[in-house]
């Protein structure tokens, strides 16, 4: 077959097998060109007859004519915490997958048929599923009997006078100076917290020592996360819990995808073996949100990068990874006034989705924070913070530089 006939990563069919490690050519010459294509036609067929079903119930909305075998849905009233409270009663399936999901900003739910032998009765089992379970009274619709809403923000991270200094290599001295000095921050849920600070002043540390770094130690204070003190937690189990950290110099990593990176990184955030298709088709969504070409996933991770395709890189990583706390470390640096846009305009569209996230975002300039006004900002002096305020603070700090703080 003209090679040129196919584009593996239109076929949900072949990008399922694609994630078992299967190759196009090994499906093609196990199944035949005439049997390959009509296991896609027929989940295609599949999936088509699920959309249909939904656009007939009143509830429910279409996003969008089913593409091959996706297909993307709403529940009238529903936010994102509800398609995640619902989806966990749901087992996935190795035929076909149901995840929440967004689609230009809007809480969803994204249907994959990803094997011809899905029974389509078993899809339409999730629709009844949905209406019995709006019926149990987690659906509200158009009744004017609604709980009030009492807003009460929910303290996410907190930072209790950490000291912390550099880790001692085998065979050197400990060292005896803490670069970081009894610093205390609470973030809460959906805030945004902005550290600024000159160079030396430890916000590289900070953010290190949040993500459990190896290269630092902590010699006093506490870390809390969700309740819990995650102080002597390593790094893995933070991320995996959730904390997220956008680095200021990314790392390459020959050899290893973008692609293959994240999959590997959601299936430790989220437990579950994910399948390929799922991750490519929202990494599409967010390259093209972020101004990227979409063969970027498949490029070796952050070799051959631009500056600003890494910071895209990590933002996307980000979005993908859905964090309950994102540590943005200098995102802004190296970045010109579009590319800065665009990546607060990703930032900003992240938040959107996911309301309740928390952020602290590490700058030295006032540019990043003008595009995504935070809630509280903190001047960072020898390791601590000596002043926090709003958007004032940061403009006083445009005026009068830091000497006003030491």
């Amino acid at each position: 077959m003209d090679r040129g006939e196919w584009n593996p990563a239109d076929y949900a069919y072949h990008l399922s097998r694609r994630a078992r490690g299967l190759p196009l050519w090994f499906s093609l010459a196990t199944y035949g060109t005439d049997a390959y294509a009509a296991a896609i036609d027929t989940t295609i067929a599949t999936a088509r007859a699920f959309a249909d079903a939904v656009a007939e119930l009143p509830r429910f909305t279409l996003l969008l004519d089913p593409h091959l075998s996706v297909v993307l849905f709403t529940v009238d009233g529903w936010t994102r915490e509800q398609y995640l409270e619902w989806s966990r009663r749901r087992a996935t399936e190795g035929r076909w997958l149901v995840i929440p999901t967004s689609w230009q900003g809007l809480p969803c739910l994204r249907i994959c048929v990803v094997h011809p032998s899905t029974d389509p009765a078993a899809l339409m089992d999730i629709l009844d599923d949905l209406a019995t379970y709006t019926a149990e009274g987690f659906y509200y619709g158009d009744s004017g009997n609604r709980l009030a809403a009492v807003t009460v923000p929910a303290e996410l991270f907190r930072i209790d006078d950490l000291h912390a200094r550099p880790a001692a290599a085998e065979g050197e001295p400990e060292a005896t100076t803490d670069i970081l000095r009894g610093l205390s921050l609470t973030v809460n849920e959906g805030e945004v917290h902005a550290i600024m600070g000159p160079n030396g002043c430890g916000k590289s540390t900070l953010a290190s020592t949040l993500l459990a770094s190896p290269e630092y130690e902590v010699t006093s204070g506490r870390l809390l996360f969700q309740g819990d003190d995650i102080t002597d937690w390593p790094t893995d189990v933070r991320a995996k819990q959730g904390i997220f950290l956008a680095f200021q110099y990314p790392q390459e990593i020959p050899g290893v995808s973008v692609i293959q990176f994240l999959r590997q990184a959601l299936s430790a955030r989220k437990g579950i073996d994910l399948s390929v298709l799922e991750l490519r088709l929202a990494a599409m969504d967010w390259m093209k949100r972020l101004g990227m070409d979409s063969s970027f996933v498949d490029r070796y991770l952050n070799e051959g990068f631009s500056g600003g395709e890494k910071k895209r890189n990590e933002i996307m990583q980000m979005a993908i990874l859905e964090p309950e706390l994102a540590i943005l470390d200098e995102t802004d640096s190296g970045l010109d006034i579009d590319a800065l846009r665009i990546v607060a305009r990703g930032i900003r569209e992240i938040r959107t989705d996911r309301p309740k996230m928390g952020v602290v975002l590490i700058t030295h300039y006032q540019r990043l924070l003008d595009e995504l006004q935070p809630d509280h900002v903190h001047i960072m002096v020898a390791g601590r913070i000596v002043a926090s305020g709003g958007m004032e603070l940061a403009a006083k700090l445009e005026k009068e530089g830091y000497e006003s703080f030491r």
